[in-house]
């Protein structure tokens, strides 16, 4: 505090402040895109490293440290079993400088890395930022947290919102619920653009991403009223909170339409739920190209667009069989097993007639 021994003002003085308010927010904005240190930043605007910890103090911005967040390092064997909170961070360089930090969750936590590893040792990883950074030898990995499956979004967005932007590799932590003075707007400009299917969902013929969700955004104000920053969601995601009061982080689609936001269509749930429904339907859309096209695997194989890899079945892909065998589709269809081995055997007796 820098007052003399015995002194009753113990009241803390206020920070000087040595930046104009254009200046601060263009230091916020290079701290937080994380593309300098915080001693070139230092340099760029000619300030001390104090002057740099009290703006991040009056703007309530995160240190960049992840080290006291993350905790000791864990050997990949030593997941098994665990759910929760995972990263994956560069080995920490000199200086105490940024510890760039990839966050995730996931019940099966050793499965998962082991998926993201293997992206990466072949360069396909889905964030660029991680894959630019990655080295087989200069990686770590964490369990920041361990907790139940219906936690895991809410607790991956908590802890996401305790590390600065700059600090980590994630390009999304999490939307926040628009307030009470904004959901009015916002329901009116998702239901002027609802149709009404006869299968009961109310869909989106606007403002869908390539993705097939309805994705719109609202603007907010700031004190003195004025226009201020542009927030995105999800119309699925809103309609369901603005029915139940639940902002989820995660809804799925009950009715395997995407662009569909009826709230008795939605539901609250978790990302291994999501994938389940996801191979639910890839499942459904495989039987249906199989009973098309008569159980023939080359033909699906082609459709698919499979790598032919079966020896005994020239153009066709394993995966096929594999598939048709998980789904049981030879014992639900036998007429189609039986056109397709009539057919095989009608091949294989031209070839040895010398007919091909």
């Amino acid at each position: 505090m820098g007052r003399p021994k015995g002194s009753k003002d113990k009241k803390r003085r206020a920070t000087r402040r040595i930046t104009t308010g254009k200046e601060e927010k263009a230091i916020i904005e290079d701290y937080n895109a994380g593309l300098l240190t915080n001693k070139q930043i230092c340099e760029k605007y000619s300030i001390s490293t104090g002057a740099m910890h009290n703006i991040r103090d009056r703007h309530n911005i995160p240190s960049k440290l992840t080290t006291p967040l993350l905790g000791k390092a864990i050997e990949h064997k030593d997941l098994k079993g665990k759910c929760g909170i995972y990263a994956i961070t560069n080995k920490c360089s000199s200086g105490g400088e940024t510890r760039k930090a990839y966050i995730g969750s996931s019940v099966n936590i050793y499965s998962r890395v082991v998926h993201h590893l293997c992206q990466l040792r072949k360069g396909t990883h889905y964030n660029k930022s991680l894959q630019e950074s990655w080295s087989e030898d200069d990686y770590c990995l964490f369990v920041i947290e361990e907790c139940t499956e219906e936690d895991l979004l809410d607790r991956e967005k908590l802890i996401m919102e305790k590390i600065n932007p700059g600090a980590l590799h994630n390009t999304w932590n999490g939307v926040d619920p628009p307030e009470e003075k904004y959901m009015s707007g916002i329901r009116k400009k998702i239901m002027k653009n609802v149709v009404v299917r006869d299968n009961g969902c109310w869909e989106s013929t606007k403002n869908l991403h390539k993705s097939g969700y309805c994705r719109l955004s609202y603007r907010t104000e700031d004190m003195n009223g004025r226009k201020d920053k542009r927030k995105w969601m999800l119309a699925h995601r809103f309609m369901y909170y603005d029915a139940t009061g639940d902002w989820a982080q995660l809804v799925r689609h009950m009715c395997d339409n995407r662009g569909c936001c009826n709230p008795d269509h939605l539901e609250a749930g978790s990302h291994r739920q999501n994938r389940l429904d996801q191979y639910i339907e890839s499942d459904k859309e495989f039987e249906k190209i199989w009973i098309e096209l008569d159980g023939d695997v080359v033909k699906i194989t082609e459709r698919l667009g499979y790598k032919p890899n079966c020896r005994s079945s020239p153009g066709a892909s394993s995966c096929v069989y594999t598939k048709e065998k998980k789904l049981g589709l030879l014992d639900r269809f036998p007429e189609i097993f039986k056109h397709r081995r009539r057919v095989w055997l009608l091949a294989r007796s031209n070839i040895g007639d010398g007919k091909i």
